[in-house]
């Protein structure tokens, strides 16, 4: 295990994404700052480049776009990309979501989705191309702080404070499915395959298939029974699904990363780093490494056996 204190100390280290080639990972903080890891090179502790918003305030969210030839990030009233080689600023988009939280790009790569918002207040969910930012659409529904987002290949997924998980497709901003659970969802992944999605309230992490019916016409999956997956003392903050789907690692503020088998529910492996409350968990694209950040500025690779 490698653990660096990435950012400041006070500030959470609230996502982690690798490159689509696992060489480089990006990093966002509350401290403000995006910042880009030579993997090979992270116990130097030294970033490749670090790229202050300079909006005064936090930074919430940090993505590769799909190709790997920029960085996303998201926080305030203010949605930024990044060239991935250098840090340079390319584009920057003021977004009429206030408190934007988190965003994710659409598995083919041709749109971006951020969304956010404040307690016991409606959330919207905005749309743009991801070539520029050009705004697309705006989705409406979520009665709630939306603060989680996941892409699969049929679509976006949204996960909220209103206790809702929501499923739209890109192109209308239909909205084609919804799930009810039991409190704040505040964890959301979703396969590569497309064939299952993860959602988590407080420390029960939920697992379903996406299916579709036999005989059924319907362009989307949609999720079938329901596995409880319980294990974790605190909230689960982060989901990620392995690149071949058969795992699942999850991060909580009880302090550890879990790693489960996406089939059975059972749990496969448990990591206490003990680096208090963690925040974010990811899968390198080779399956084999897990990254995973804290609520005190640090961030970390675990090794996992396929």
């Amino acid at each position: 295990m490698i653990v660096v204190r990435g950012h400041d100390p006070t500030a959470d280290v609230n996502a982690l994404s690798f490159s689509p080639d696992g060489q480089r990972l990006a990093s966002s903080a509350t401290d403000g700052f995006a910042k880009l890891w030579d993997v090979a090179r992270l116990a130097d502790g030294v970033p490749v480049w670090a790229a202050d918003t300079a909006s005064g305030g936090w930074l919430s969210h940090v993505q590769f776009a799909p190709d790997g030839g920029s960085v996303l990030g998201c926080g305030g009233r203010a949605v930024w990309m990044w060239a991935a080689a250098d840090g340079r600023l390319l584009h920057r988009l003021d977004s009429t979501q206030a408190n934007t939280s988190v965003l994710v790009c659409s598995a083919d790569g041709r749109f971006v989705a951020w969304t956010g918002g404040y307690l016991y207040a409606p959330a919207r969910i905005q749309t743009a191309g991801l070539a520029r930012l050009a705004p697309h659409r705006q989705l409406r529904g979520h009665r709630n702080a939306t603060g989680i987002l996941a892409a699969g290949p049929d679509g976006l997924v949204s996960g909220s404070a209103d206790r809702r998980v929501r499923f739209w497709d890109w192109d209308t901003g239909r909205m084609y499915h919804e799930l009810t659970l039991r409190g704040y969802v505040r964890a959301l992944a979703v396969s590569r395959a497309g064939d299952r999605l993860a959602a988590a309230c407080s420390g029960v992490v939920y697992v379903w298939p996406l299916e579709r019916p036999p005989g059924s016409r319907r362009k989307w999956r949609v999720p079938g029974a329901v596995r409880e997956l319980r294990g974790h003392s605190r909230a689960v903050l982060c989901a990620d699904f392995a690149p071949d789907g058969g795992r699942l690692a999850t991060a909580s503020e009880d302090g550890t990363v879990r790693v489960w088998d996406a089939g059975s529910g059972a749990e496969v492996r448990a990591f206490a780093p003990r680096l208090g409350p963690l925040h974010w968990v990811t899968f390198a694209p080779d399956g084999l490494t897990l990254a995973f950040s804290s609520q005190r500025g640090h961030i970390g690779l675990l090794d996992v056996d396929a």
